[in-house]
C-alpha cells in the first residue's frame, strides 16, 4: 500500500477523532451553554449530595438540561443550584425539582415531578411556565445508600429476628412431621375435613356475593352510591363545620352568662334579702286587700249600702237636686247684691232714709246713675246656667234678674 495513502487515512482518523472529542466535550462538559442556550432556574435545596457542576436534569426521563452553578446561601445551611434548561424547554409552575440518583452507585441526578399537593387534580388544568430567572425550592429523595447506612444499626437485631423466625419455622416442620408420621392421624383428617368444609362455605359466600354484584341495577346503585360519595363527605364536613360553630356560640353564650351570674351571686345575699321584704310587704298588701273588700261586701259598709241600698241612692240623688235648685236660686240673690253693692260704692249717702227715698230730677229709680255713669245695658240680660251634671232630667236652667 502506498505509503501517502496510508498517512492520509490516519490523518483523517486523527482529526475524526478531535472533532468527536471536542463534540462531546461541548455537548457533556461545561461548555453546553454555548450552543444550547435556554432558560435558567435557581433552585434551592437543603443539602445537594453529589450534585456537581453538569449534573443532568430530566423530566419523564428525558434530558432537558444541566447544572451550570452550585454554592451555599450566605447566612444559611441551605445550597443554590443554577440550572440551564435546553433551549424550547418549559418548566410549569406545577412542577417541582427533587435530587435522586441514576443508579445504585449513587449518581446524583435532578429531575422535575409534578408537586404532590396537585397529584390527584384532574388532567387539562391549565399552569403558567416558570419565567426565566426565578427561584424555586426543591426537595431531596433519600439515597438508598444513606439508607442501608441508617439501617446498619439495626440490622444485627433484624438478623436475629430473622434466625429466631427460622428456628420458629424448623420447630413448626417437626411437629408436622411427627403429626403425619404418628398415629394420631384422624386429627389431621378432621381438620382437613373443616378446611374443606370452610372453603366450600366460603365459596358459596363468594358466589352469593358475585349474584349479587352481578346484577345490572344493584352496581348501578352502588355506582350511584360511590359517585355521591363525595357529596356526602362534603354535607357532612359542613355539619360538622356548623356543629363547631354552634359550640363555639354556646361557649361565647356561656361566658356572657358567666359575666351575668358573677355580680348576682356577689350580691345574692342582699338581693334575697331584698326579695324576701318584698314578699312580705306584698303579702301585707294582699291581707289588706283582703281586709277591704270583706268589709266592701259587708252589707252595713257605707260603700256596700251605697251600691245595694236604693232608697240611699234616691235620697243623695234628691239632695243633689235640692243642691242645684238651691244654686239656681241663690244666683238671683248674688246678682242683686252686686247691683246693690255697686250702688253703695258709687254713692254711700244713700244708706240713709232720705237717700233712700230721694228721687233724681230726671224722676229715674235710680239717681246715682244721672249723676254718675249709667249701669251697664246687659245687666238684665237673661244668663244661661247649665246644670250639675247630675242625671237627673233636668233642662239647663235660665235666670233672669229681678228689678
Amino acid at each position: 500500500m502506498d505509503e501517502r495513502i496510508l498517512q492520509a487515512r490516519v490523518g483523517i482518523m486523527v482529526i475524526s477523532a478531535m472533532l468527536l472529542t471536542a463534540i462531546l466535550t461541548v455537548l457533556f462538559g461545561k461548555f453546553t451553554w454555548s450552543i444550547r442556550e435556554g432558560k435558567t432556574i435557581y433552585i434551592t435545596f437543603p443539602s445537594a449530595p453529589g450534585v456537581t457542576e453538569g449534573t443532568p436534569v430530566r423530566k419523564s426521563g428525558l434530558l432537558i438540561g444541566r447544572v451550570d452553578g452550585v454554592s451555599l446561601i450566605k447566612g444559611s445551611s441551605d445550597v443554590m443550584v443554577t440550572v440551564r434548561l435546553n433551549s424550547g424547554v418549559d418548566i410549569n409552575d406545577d412542577q417541582v425539582c427533587r435530587i435522586t440518583t441514576a443508579s445504585i452507585l449513587g449518581d446524583a441526578l435532578l429531575e422535575f415531578v409534578k408537586k404532590p399537593s396537585l397529584v390527584g387534580e384532574p388532567p387539562g388544568t391549565d399552569h403558567k411556565p416558570i419565567p426565566n430567572g426565578d427561584r424555586m425550592a426543591g426537595m431531596v429523595s433519600a439515597n438508598p445508600l444513606e439508607l442501608m447506612t441508617a439501617l446498619s444499626a439495626d440490622l444485627p437485631s433484624t438478623l436475629q429476628k430473622v434466625g429466631n423466625a427460622g428456628t420458629d419455622i424448623s420447630r413448626l416442620a417437626n411437629n408436622v412431621n411427627r403429626l403425619l408420621e404418628g398415629k394420631d392421624t384422624g386429627r389431621l383428617d378432621r381438620v382437613l375435613e373443616k378446611t374443606e368444609a370452610a372453603m366450600e362455605n366460603f365459596q358459596r359466600a363468594m358466589a352469593n356475593i358475585n349474584e349479587i354484584v352481578g346484577d345490572e341495577k344493584v352496581r348501578g346503585d352502588l355506582k350511584k352510591s360511590l359517585a355521591s360519595m363525595p357529596q356526602i363527605m362534603d354535607e357532612t364536613h359542613k355539619t360538622i363545620t356548623g356543629m363547631q360553630k354552634a359550640v363555639n356560640r354556646a361557649d361565647k353564650n356561656m361566658e356572657n352568662l358567666e359575666h351575668l351570674t358573677g355580680p348576682l351571686g356577689e350580691h345574692g345575699a342582699e338581693m334575697a334579702a331584698r326579695l324576701d321584704s318584698s314578699i312580705t310587704q306584698l303579702d301585707t298588701f294582699m291581707r289588706q286587700l283582703v281586709q277591704f273588700t270583706s268589709k266592701f261586701n259587708e252589707q252595713q259598709g257605707t260603700l256596700s249600702q251605697l251600691m245595694n241600698n236604693p232608697e240611699l241612692y234616691n235620697q243623695l240623688t234628691a239632695a243633689a237636686k235640692n243642691v242645684n235648685q238651691l244654686t239656681t236660686q241663690i244666683r238671683p240673690i248674688l246678682a242683686d247684691v252686686r247691683v246693690f253693692s255697686d250702688k253703695i260704692a258709687r254713692d254711700p249717702g244713700q244708706l240713709g232714709l232720705s237717700g233712700a227715698m230721694q228721687r233724681n230730677k230726671n224722676g229715674t229709680k235710680y239717681p246715682n246713675y244721672g249723676t254718675v255713669q249709667p249701669p251697664p245695658a246687659d245687666w238684665r240680660e237673661p244668663q244661661i246656667i247649665p246644670a250639675p251634671a247630675i242625671d237627673s232630667g233636668n233642662d239647663p236652667v235660665i235666670i233672669v234678674p229681678q228689678p
